[in-house]
């Protein structure tokens, strides 16, 4: 088995927010709510070793997998690195403490703004519960004179927030941030096209909106159909529709799609 820089592993695919861009709510229809289970966990422990950095964290929220500390203590026990990345909306004293006793080594925290149009981006959570949980256990690590878990920003950059990203270090100002990954949904399709069968529905505004080309190449698309986007669904959007909806993409990403489809 060769070696990785790092091993991710979706610990829940339940949610308690409803971002507009994420499949989870795109496809709640037909979304499968699933914890990983310890049982299947403990099982990969042995592989570990390969990897430099265990990431639990996939579509989901990963605190609300109940077995989320003993997973990151068993991963811990086997010498890894470990890391999670959070909507921040489920801290209290306890979890602060539960984080800190865990040895966790990063904790990101999600953000796609730097006010309340985060929390209309990122429905059913709030910035200001976000920056709050960030402080708490800021506060406790410090009190413990703890250098870690590392505390980080997983930041979704969409065009409409664009101008408001110079705010961002204003916001995180003496919050213990030690790095902020800003990314868009983005993907590298690969020259495999996906079969008939495969396709999916591909929403009205990727054909709306998209260039005179791409509206040419969305249509010619079997099994398209129309609707209406939702509101602040933007442009940015497209790859992640596509590449989710058509399954444009290599074998490991289409076996992700048949499980978010349940086909």
């Amino acid at each position: 088995m060769p070696a990785f820089d790092w091993i991710q592993i979706e610990v829940s695919t339940f949610c308690n927010a409803s971002c507009i861009y994420c499949p989870h709510t795109c496809y709640e229809e037909t979304w499968l709510n699933k914890h990983f289970p310890l049982s299947l966990f403990k099982n990969l422990i042995p592989y570990f070793m390969k990897g430099t950095l265990i990431y639990l964290q996939g579509w989901g929220e990963p605190l609300l997998n109940p077995e989320f500390f003993t997973m990151v203590n068993l991963a811990k026990k086997a010498g890894c690195f470990v890391g999670t990345t959070t909507n921040g909306n489920l801290f209290t004293e306890k979890t602060f403490a539960q984080v800190l006793d865990s040895g966790i080594d990063i904790v990101s925290f999600s953000l796609a703004g730097t006010d309340e149009r985060n929390d209309a981006i990122r429905s059913g959570t709030s910035i200001g519960e976000v920056v709050e949980a960030i402080r708490g256990l800021n506060s406790l690590k410090r009190s413990r004179a703890l250098s870690k878990p590392a505390l980080h920003i997983a930041y979704l950059l969409l065009r409409s927030q664009q101008q408001k990203l110079a705010r961002l270090p204003d916001l995180l100002t003496d919050l213990g941030i030690e790095n902020v990954i800003i990314s868009a949904l983005d993907f590298v399709p690969t020259a495999v096209p996906a079969p008939p069968e495969r396709v999916r529905h591909v929403p009205y505004h990727l054909v709306s909106s998209a260039g005179e080309t791409d509206q040419k190449a969305l249509s010619a698309r079997p099994g398209m159909q129309h609707w209406e986007p939702p509101e602040e669904v933007e442009l940015h959007t497209y790859a992640l529709w596509v590449e989710i909806a058509l399954g444009v993409s290599d074998g490991a990403f289409r076996s992700e799609h048949r499980k978010i489809w349940s086909t």
